[in-house]
């Protein structure tokens, strides 16, 4: 969307123990996020173009030892900074929330963060759960997406959401 509106966007995979990004782009993996992390690597060897006019991206590349440290570290920050100045909008595409402290690290370094949860796994619970976990950190987060929201679908879960969707924002 922003990258249409003619902005300078760049989507990088911060997951890196389990990177999934690369396949939606169908770009290699080789190279990433991990290199740039432990080899001190030039930015502009991991950046990969895309189809959509505007959009750069940045695969996690291979699956470090330590992930969390490589994350935590000083030259994480100063990625961060070169990208902040190369491109109108930098996109972190973050692992979850729950059991690692990768995400709630990633997000105290962020300005706004967008929670995603997927309709059909994300229970209440830990839903409420991941978004405590953020919200204690530095962390300012913006909102959420729901996906895999389909109204027709007969679980308990969906009806709950088919409840109050459509309720949202109204006098409660």
């Amino acid at each position: 969307g922003l990258a249409r509106l003619g902005q300078r966007v760049v989507l990088v995979d911060v997951d890196l123990r389990r990177p999934a990004q690369h396949r939606t782009f169908d770009a290699s993996h080789q190279t990433g996020m991990s290199d740039l992390l432990t080899a001190h690597g030039a930015i502009a060897e991991a950046l990969q173009p895309t189809d959509v006019a505007g959009l750069a991206f940045i695969a996690a590349g291979p699956v470090p030892p330590s992930p969390t440290e490589l994350l935590g570290n000083q030259r994480m920050v100063d990625i961060l900074d070169q990208l902040k100045r190369d491109f109108d909008t930098v996109i972190l595409d973050g692992p979850p929330v729950l059991g690692l402290a990768d995400a709630p690290l990633l997000a105290s370094m962020v300005g706004a963060t967008v929670f995603v949860v997927e309709a059909s796994r994300g229970h209440r619970g830990a839903t409420k759960a991941a978004l405590r976990r953020l919200k204690t950190g530095y962390t300012h987060v913006l909102g959420a997406v729901l996906t895999k929201f389909y109204t027709n679908h007969s679980s308990s879960d969906y009806s709950y959401y088919d409840q109050n969707y459509y309720q949202y924002g109204a006098d409660r």
